[in-house]
């Protein structure tokens, strides 16, 4: 029946307050969120900030391409002031950052760029802030990253360079800046560099110098490797 009402809220008010009060996502993931109208989508996400701001992790899985359907512009300010009330919730930040990225909302990259240099914060968010940064086209923001993760390593997990590299390189990061940072890694760790050079390599639509960083990334391979168990067998430190 969720379904069906979602649907029916397009045309009957009183069933989309009704719904808003009890499940605002059921508007969002069963819903046609295109066809609201602003007041309408920020009733929606009011409602959901304050009835899921409190809390830990509860599994919500909103699609994205009907969250694209509900962001735009317009609602800047009342994403700025849904994470102004600091929700304690995980999701629900993820989901305003989500807004942010797809608006794209220019308000909302103050914030987004506080997120990703908080040392405090949670890994994934930080990772979502910096790409919702590179959807908002912040490359200033993004520069300033890119330097804090040269010069303070100890700020920035490999892991969470390794998931955003594909976002800052080249725009921000250039073919040295990105050996400096596969040469940080970890005796034989896996922190996604295997993934993430596979998602550059396979780009073809960014302009960079492959020769050049070819050249550079088997000198650090080379400097890395060391004898196997079998005169044939080559081991290296990196293990991606």
């Amino acid at each position: 029946m969720t379904p069906i009402a979602a649907w029916l809220s397009l045309w009957d008010t009183d069933v989309f307050r009704e719904l808003v009060s009890r499940s605002p996502e059921s508007l969002i993931v069963h819903g046609d969120p295109g066809s609201l109208s602003l007041g309408q989508r920020q009733n929606i996400l009011d409602e959901f900030v304050r009835r899921y701001s409190d809390g830990g992790w509860r599994g919500f899985r909103l699609p994205s391409d009907q969250l694209r359907r509900i962001a735009s512009p317009e609602l800047g300010s009342l994403i700025k002031r849904s994470w102004g009330s600091r929700p304690e919730n995980r999701e629900v930040r993820e989901l305003l950052l989500d807004l942010i990225a797809m608006g794209p909302v220019p308000s909302g990259i103050g914030f987004a760029s506080k997120t990703a240099v908080d040392c405090d914060e949670e890994l994934n968010l930080r990772i979502d802030a910096i790409r919702t940064l590179a959807a908002c086209g912040a490359t200033p923001q993004l520069r300033r990253i890119s330097l804090q993760m040269l010069a303070k390593p100890a700020h920035w997990p490999p892991k969470l360079i390794a998931a955003v590299l594909p976002e800052l390189f080249p725009l921000v990061i250039d073919e040295d800046a990105l050996i400096t940072l596969l040469e940080r890694q970890e005796s034989r760790s896996s922190d996604g560099y295997e993934w993430t050079l596979r998602s550059i390599v396979a780009d073809d639509a960014k302009v960079w110098d492959r020769a050049v960083f070819r050249r550079k990334l088997t000198r650090i391979v080379k400097e890395g490797a060391s004898p196997g168990a079998s005169w044939h067998e080559v081991q290296s430190r990196y293990r991606d």
